[in-house]
Parts: C-alpha cells; structure tokens; sequence
C-alpha cells in the first residue's frame, strides 16, 4: 500500500501544477457549464489514464513519427519548466509580496535540490506536498473561478486537446516511475489512484468555477484570490497549496530534462526564458502544445488499436497452422 500511495501522490501531484491549482485549466479547457462539462472533464481524466497505460506498456517503436514525438516531448517539458518557474515566482508575489523575479529564482532552486535526490526525491516531495493540495484545493474551490474563453473549438476537440497537453509533460515522467517499479499491478493501482485524487479536485474546480463564473477577472492566480476572501490567514494557506503545486510540477519536468545530463547547463536557460512572465507562457505555450498533445494522443490510441488487430491476425494464423498440422497427420 506504502508503494501505491507513493505512485498515486508523484502521478496526482505532476498533473497539478500551476494552471491547475489555479483552475485556469478547467476553466480555459472546459467551458461547458452544467452536467455536460462535468461529463467531459471526467471522459478527459480517464482518457489521460488509458493513453497513460498504453504509453507505459506499448510495445517499443523507434520510427519516425515516434523521434517526432520524443522532440516535442523534450520541447513541451521545458516550456513546463519555464510555465511552473515562473508561476512559482508570480504565487509568491501574490502571496506573500516577494519580487516576483527572486520568487522565481528561488523556485528554480528548489527544484534543483529536489531533482539531486533524483526519483526518490520527486517521491518525498510528492508524499508531502500532494495530499497537502488536494485538501486545500477541495477546500477553497467551491469559493468560486473567474470565467475563461481558450479557443473556438467543440467541447469534445477541447476535452481531448486538455488531456494531450497534459500528457505530453506526464507520459516522460510516468515512464520514469514505470521503470523504477518492477510489479506492475502496483503501478497501475497507483497511478489509478493518482488520476482519481485529480478528477476530485478538478471536478471541485469545475463545479466553483460554473458556480461564480463571473466573480473575478484579472487574476493571474484567481483562485488564490478568490480564498483571500475567506481572510488573509486562509489566502496564505491556499498561497502554499498553489505553490507546491507548482513546484511538484517544476520538479518532475526538471528531472526529465536533466535525466543523464549536467542540469544547470539544461536549466538555466529555462530560468531566463522564465522570466518572459507566467500569463504571456501560458498563453502562448499551452495553445500549441494542446494540438500536439491531441495528435498523439489519437497516435497511441491507433497504434494500440493496430498492434491488437496485428496480434488477432498473428494468433489466427498459429492457430491455423496447427489445425492443418494436425488434420495432415490424421
């Protein structure tokens, strides 16, 4: 159970990162109000587990499109690294008035000293900071989200495009704790688990930000606005829980890059690009990168779906062989 609950909190607390912990996520990707967006954004959480599983266990590939992909993976996870820094630095200057250029500095340090202690450091970050979150985000979202428009599409295109984008930082990361684990029924109930404490705090999120859609505006970090209502006290409080999802987030995409390599060399450009501000990259970053995590996420649903139609076609003709063997020697 120790092994599932360390799973469960390093895959939840990846996904909730800073535009999650926000709400601007939802908000922004699933705009649909009512039971209809409810519906959707749960359909999203359980595609992001299935494509996750087919990730973590499809058979080995080195095409193309595969090489493809793996760039935009590594392009998506420092674009991440540069959303988390920077929104670490814009949460503790709403927070607690730090300059939002040293709040950032001292997130990319953080980070480096989390990643030293490589996965088991993703791990004992994750078991703290990650319950934590849940709690507090469940808490405070019911205060309500501001309303936002993300692109003129279908409600169905936006459901699979947020849990493209998603994956394209989670599925590096998720790997990582596929290959660390060696009993894959631990891994699966583990990130089960993980993907079901997400869909609780989003759906929270979705039902606030349906209820008070038009409460705020302006915001960088609405939600932790929206609990300064509830008292100074209770908006430090939701500051921390921001914060850390932030960091668990930053974390694990700076691990990844850093996987083999001499991390400051790799990170310290991000630190620089992160200070281009947490609205103008989230803009510009998660647009893209949602149609490319679409893509690939109809990529891996085809290439699952083929490999099973090659493997019924493959045990057909075995089985077929030793009918005829056996009818021949008859």
């Amino acid at each position: 159970m120790k092994k599932i609950l360390k799973i469960a909190f390093a895959a939840a607390g990846t996904i909730i990162g800073a535009g999650f912990a926000t709400g601007k996520e939802i908000t922004v990707f699933f705009p649909v109000r009512g039971a209809a967006g409810i519906t959707l954004l749960i359909i999203s959480v359980v595609l992001m587990f299935t494509v996750s599983m087919l990730f973590c266990f499809k058979r080995e590939k080195d095409g193309v499109v595969d090489k493809v992909f793996g760039t935009i993976f590594t392009l998506f996870i420092a674009s991440c690294a540069c959303v988390m820094m920077s929104g670490g630095g814009a949460a503790l200057n709403e927070t607690f008035g730090i300059p939002t250029v040293l709040g950032t500095v001292l997130t990319y340090i953080i980070c480096i000293l989390i990643t030293f202690f490589g996965i088991d450091g993703i791990y004992l970050f994750n078991s703290f900071a990650t319950p934590v979150m849940i709690f507090l985000i469940c808490l405070v979202s019911f205060k309500g989200l501001t309303k936002e428009v993300f692109l003129s599409s279908s409600p169905a295109f936006l459901c699979v495009s947020y849990c493209g984008y998603n994956l394209l930082s989670f599925l590096p990361f998720i790997k990582s704790v596929r290959e660390n684990e060696e009993n894959p029924h631990i891994f699966i109930k583990g990130t089960l688990l993980g993907f079901c404490a997400v869909l609780v705090c989003a759906v929270f999120i979705k039902l606030a930000a349906d209820k008070f859609y038009i409460m705020l505006l302006g915001s960088e970090l609405p939600l932790l606005k929206i609990a300064n209502i509830g008292g100074r006290l209770y908006g430090i409080f939701y500051g921390i829980c921001a914060y850390l999802a932030i960091l668990t987030t930053a974390a694990s995409s700076v691990f990844c890059l850093s996987d083999g390599k001499n991390i400051f060399a790799v990170t310290l450009p991000l630190l620089l690009l992160s200070f281009i501000g947490f609205e103008k990259l989230v803009t510009h970053v998660y647009s893209f990168f949602g149609y490319a995590g679409t893509a690939y996420v109809i990529y891996i649903i085809l290439t699952a779906f083929i490999s099973k139609k090659e493997g019924i076609v493959q045990h057909g003709k075995r089985n077929g062989k030793i009918a005829e063997y056996y009818s021949g020697k008859s």
